[in-house]
């Protein structure tokens, strides 16, 4: 089982290096480096009881194998999603080792999988923080030092906090722009300056400035679209975190319509990026 792990994130770090999304590939890394770590502690296990480890891989498909190829296809995987897939497949095998547990008939398979089931615990535990670490975007720290964390009480108070929101969020679409042209990905730079002019502008003599790009992802075209989709989701959560808490249904109804707004968004841009990806998998 660990094997198989290490050999779908291998694949996964692969895939995600050939689709242009650095953070993935150094998320995947990371697990790949945990699963053989527990590789190498099943072995000793083994030389302990004398037992040999069959080295033939397993054909059968689990379910988890192929949660994991669809994601292997997903142009949009973030470190966030690569951990709640690790997370998932650690809880599948404590599951198993839970179950191999209380039903083993022989007590030395019981106390190894009760011990195997105990530190799939743990894994579980860390993988849940680095999950949320992962969550915390600096997107979403971004937009919280904007608009605060707390729950507008009254609807005034969310149409200002709302209109503070987006404008951050068109002012960040045109920058991208003015990187994805420098760039030269000229089609994404033309979709954020329409979803820009979507959004009114409250403040018509602000200046556009580029923020600086790291010269790791200065060639990465794919990048700009990324970051837009990162400033959007990150939209996206602070209204529906809206919506969740508020007590008000005027705000609830008012934050969910900005939500879906940012679906509307997410659409374009994960088409775009979809498209782009498509034409260098082509060529």
């Amino acid at each position: 089982m660990e094997r198989s792990a290490a050999a779908t994130y291998c694949r996964l770090a692969a895939d995600m290096k050939k689709l242009h999304n650095p953070e993935a590939v150094e998320m995947f890394e990371r697990l790949i480096e945990i699963e053989r770590g527990y590789q190498g502690e099943i072995s000793t296990w083994a030389h302990e009881l004398d037992i040999e480890i069959l080295t033939e891989e397993d054909k059968a498909t689990s379910a988890v194998d192929d949660r994991e190829s669809r994601a292997a296809t997903d142009l949009l995987l973030t470190p966030w999603q690569a951990m709640n897939m690790a997370v998932r497949t650690e809880q599948e095998a404590f599951e198993f080792f839970t179950a191999l547990a209380a039903n083993a008939n022989q007590e030395d398979v019981r106390q190894q999988s009760e011990t195997v089931a105990s530190r799939k615990l743990e894994h579980i535990a860390l993988l849940r923080l680095e999950r949320k670490r992962a969550w915390r975007t600096d997107e979403r720290a971004r937009l919280e030092a904007i608009v605060g964390q707390d729950i507008p009480g009254t609807l005034a108070s969310f149409e200002e906090t709302t209109g503070e929101l987006k404008a951050a969020l068109r002012q960040r679409y045109l920058e991208l722009a003015i990187e994805g042209t420098n760039l030269g990905n000229h089609n994404a730079a033309t979709l954020l300056r329409q979803l820009a002019a979507e959004i009114p502008d409250v403040n018509p003599g602000a200046e556009v400035t580029l923020v600086p790009v790291n010269e790791a992802t200065r060639a990465d075209k794919a990048a700009v679209l990324r970051a837009a989709l990162r400033e959007t989701e990150a939209a996206f959560d602070a209204f529906m975190a809206v919506a969740a808490r508020a007590t008000s249904e005027n705000i609830v109804d008012a934050a969910q319509i900005e939500a879906s707004e940012c679906v509307a968004r997410l659409e374009h841009l994960r088409d775009e990026l979809t498209t782009y990806i498509e034409s260098l998998v082509a060529n």
